[in-house]
């Protein structure tokens, strides 16, 4: 049986869940509340915690520090978070610290009942783990790990030295400490949309041939001074190493390349040839030591957005390509625009707006993949909330955004990004365009304020101003509704009123010319004898000649 510990400063939601949920029936058999992050932590200073459920915004201390706090004082248990929707990127930021999930307010309890299963079943594994790795054969390529990733997760101390050097002895890697290292990390693109399509097995398989795929790499460079170590699932460090007495050249002993970005290329290519499976490196363009290797891979993981977030926009284009995309962009670069493409466009039409999505990425200031995530999130949604303003009525994006968030984070390429806000678009346009089927709502409004006005000097700038939308996208709309643009449909509209007009003996035909519009006679003639094949005397003589008869 374990123990769960729920933070939360408002009474009613740390009482309610302390006290209601049941607990025992998920495998706990203590229950421990607090109101605050340092009440939190002196409970679980003095008892065994193996959940904690915490609000993530509290006075004192936020959720957020409360996790930081715990995991400093070796905490090793679940986390489960619960917020309001405006804590969303907090959340978030909750995630890349571990948490198991994070919970809106209210919260459910079927929701809380699957996060705690998931929460049960890592401490299960981690008990597991612990039984599995006793023996001493089998524990010590797991504290070689450990060893090389305090190098990485945490900054150089020099107190540590002995107990380092210690480790170093028993690993076979003391050789370490006088070394200069070339540090690449490497990821398998899209990891999470590859867990979430694969089964652990095939995950696992993947891994190890991307594992095998770089130890070739080395292998075939005689990397003798190298290390590879895995640092979470689908992502490793790889250190290539020489003496420190020669790290100012761009080739090692062997004649093997030591410029970063070219080594990180060749890594790329190898294991996509090896194994068909695609990664990308982030590598530290300055070589340095094992007491650089902290800030080394801190540059590392900055520098890994230029290889999954690559651009070339005149890569491979022809001129007229070169043109479509340069529309492309300008229309993507506005959320108005874009939403009305949605309404009017036909398939094919998306897929060659979506042509100008690299341009489009490349104008925002990216850091980090998750930049370029983030970022397509805040474009998708904008243009969906805006297609709403046009008439859609909506979907499951725009009652909770977190959806096209988490379907959107799991993809982490350029590439792959484009084609699933491409995918995403089409199902939006589907769904606007099926709501449209019959007359357009936007197409009426307009026509109600033609067949209000149509007598002034009335424009499509007006019109589209009426009915809030861009004149150029009306002009469109009309079309593809009314079969007529809009210049066709109100002079239609003024020669079928004029068509009624004229049947009134009383009024002279220039009076019906000013009545629906047209200040110069002679050119509303002409009009109307284009449309009818006769001039307005000779259309009120044709009727007249029938009324007689």
């Amino acid at each position: 049986m374990y123990g769960v510990l729920v933070v939360d400063d408002e009474k009613e939601i740390r009482n309610g869940l302390g006290s209601q949920a049941p607990w025992r029936e998920w495998g706990f058999d203590h229950v421990y509340t607090a109101d605050d992050g340092p009440g939190a932590l002196d409970i679980a200073a003095h008892h065994s915690i193996d959940l904690v459920v915490t609000d993530i915004r509290m006075p004192l201390m936020s959720g957020l520090e409360l996790i930081r706090e715990l995991d400093r004082a070796g905490y090793g248990g679940g986390m489960i978070i619960i917020s309001g929707y405006d804590d969303f990127h907090y959340a978030k930021e909750a995630f890349k610290m571990g948490v198991n999930d994070y919970l809106l307010k209210p919260v459910n309890l079927q929701e809380l009942a699957a996060a705690v299963q998931i929460a049960v079943a890592g401490l299960h594994k981690r008990q597991q783990d612990l039984a599995w790795h006793k023996s001493l054969d089998e524990a010590l390529p797991r504290l070689r790990t450990e060893t090389l990733l305090e190098l990485f997760e945490r900054p150089y101390r020099n107190e540590h030295e002995a107990r380092l050097d210690h480790r170093f002895g028993q690993f076979g890697l003391e050789w370490l400490p006088g070394t200069t290292f070339l540090l690449i990390l490497i990821g398998i693109d899209n990891m999470k949309a590859l867990t979430e399509s694969k089964t652990d097995r095939e995950i696992i398989e993947m891994e190890a041939t991307v594992e095998a795929a770089v130890q070739s790499y080395l292998d075939d460079r005689q990397e003798r001074k190298s290390v590879l170590v895995r640092r979470k699932q689908g992502v490793w460090i790889c250190l290539l190493g020489r003496d420190s007495a020669g790290s100012d050249g761009q080739l090692d002993t062997e004649g093997h390349s030591f410029v970063p970005d070219l080594v990180g290329v060749q890594i790329m290519d190898d294991v996509r040839r090896r194994s068909g499976i695609l990664v990308s490196c982030g590598v530290c363009g300055e070589l340095g030591g094992i007491e650089r290797l902290y800030a080394m891979l801190r540059e590392a993981e900055a520098s890994i957005v230029y290889h999954r977030v690559r651009w070339d926009p005149e890569a491979n284009r022809e001129p007229d390509e070169r043109a479509m995309g340069n529309d492309s962009i300008r229309i993507l670069q506005s959320v108005k625009a874009s939403a009305e493409r949605l309404i009017v466009s036909s398939e094919e039409e998306i897929r060659l707006m979506m042509h100008g999505f690299p341009e489009l990425a490349g104008s925002w200031e990216i850091r980090h993949t998750n930049d370029l995530q983030q970022k397509t999130f805040e474009w998708m949604h904008n243009v969906f909330r805006h297609a709403q303003k046009l008439g859609w009525r909506g979907s499951e994006w725009d009652q909770n955004p977190i959806v096209l968030w988490e379907h959107l984070e799991r993809f982490d390429t350029l590439d792959s990004l484009q084609q699933q806000v491409t995918l995403q678009l089409i199902r939006a346009s589907a769904s606007i365009q099926e709501q449209f089927v019959g007359q357009n709502q936007i197409v009426y409004e307009a026509e109600k304020y033609i067949a209000n006005h149509f007598c002034e000097p009335i424009t499509l700038q007006y019109v589209a101003e009426h009915v809030h939308v861009t004149p150029v996208w009306l002009s469109k709309l009309f079309k593809k509704v009314t079969g007529k643009n809009f210049l066709e449909y109100v002079t239609d509209a003024r020669l079928d009123k004029a068509c009624e007009l004229l049947k009134d003996l009383n009024l002279k035909v220039y009076q019906i010319s000013g009545i629906v519009g047209y200040q110069d006679k002679v050119h509303f003639s002409k009009l109307f004898k284009k449309k009818f094949g006769m001039t307005p005397q000779e259309y009120r003589n044709s009727r007249v000649s029938v009324l007689e008869k």
